[in-house]
């Protein structure tokens, strides 16, 4: 209903939108790391980022309250145990899959749950170059380390930037995108 709605709604406004083609283009994963350190880098000059020492402080207080009970963003809405909180811890991985990676793993060190989100738009995925997204080789590796770790793997979905900014299909590029990390094992 949403998809019928959204073509709709652009086609009455006079918008018309090339499919949505993806193809893989090199990169490895020093490539990644190296594309995440530079926003990591800009970040930090701006005063907008934080040590990963304090993620683990944040995260290694919230276990140590008894009162908190760990479920991933999925089950948010499950029952709920007697005298306890429920709590899901949600990543989006807007500008670094490097850091989120070592995130989820650091929650897998603790067993604790993380939910954490692709962002299919970032520059870690892949760029625009033609009339086609180029996915990068490397994220199937990322996305491997991420279904390592046990962790709730989900999409960050921006059909809007596309159909915006690269005038393409964006609920289809949301179909796609999903569909392929459906295909890297992703339960999503």
């Amino acid at each position: 209903m949403i998809k019928q709605n959204l073509a709709a709604f652009f086609r009455m406004l006079g918008y018309r939108f090339k499919p949505y083609k993806v193809k893989e283009r090199e990169l490895d994963c020093e490539g990644v790391t190296s594309l995440c350190a530079q926003v990591s880098e800009h970040f930090q000059k701006l005063g907008l980022n934080n040590s990963f020492s304090l993620y683990r402080s944040v995260v290694d207080s919230l276990i140590s309250d008894p009162k908190l009970d760990f479920k991933p963003l999925s089950d948010l809405m499950g029952p709920v145990q007697e005298g306890k909180v429920t709590v899901a811890l949600r990543h989006d991985l807007d500008a670094d899959i490097v850091t989120g990676l070592r995130a989820a793993r650091f929650l897998a060190s603790r067993g604790v749950p993380g939910s954490f989100y692709l962002l299919h738009t970032s520059h870690y995925y892949g760029v625009f170059d033609k009339g086609f997204f180029y996915r990068y080789s490397s994220l199937a590796t990322f996305v491997d380390g991420f279904i390592a770790t046990g962790c709730e793997i989900g999409l960050h979905a921006d059909p809007l930037h596309i159909y915006y900014n690269h005038k393409c299909n964006g609920i289809q590029a949301v179909s796609k995108e999903l569909e392929w990390l459906r295909s890297c094992g992703v339960k999503i």
